[in-house]
């Protein structure tokens, strides 16, 4: 599989698109609902989305580090 930027971008933008369209619709019930995960175990969606902000978080100091290492310039815009 060797993707183009091109089709990279489109998935980001298509992700980016539907995500916003779908959190303002939760409510507080809706975060609380238990949802199964791999593991056979349930957790609530508020765990869920919990986890993908730290994971976005922790992927952002990844690619900052990164750049830094390699341009010397670290997170700065260039």
């Amino acid at each position: 599989m060797k993707p183009t930027l091109e089709a990279l971008k489109g998935y980001g933008e298509a992700v980016r698109s539907r995500t916003l369209a779908y959190l303002p619709k939760l409510d507080s019930a809706d975060l609380e609902e238990e949802v199964p995960t791999i593991l056979g175990d349930n957790r609530k969606l508020a765990d869920y989305l919990a986890g993908f902000l730290l994971d976005h978080f922790h992927h952002s100091g990844h690619i900052g580090y990164l750049r830094g290492y390699i341009s010397g310039f670290g997170w700065f815009p260039m």
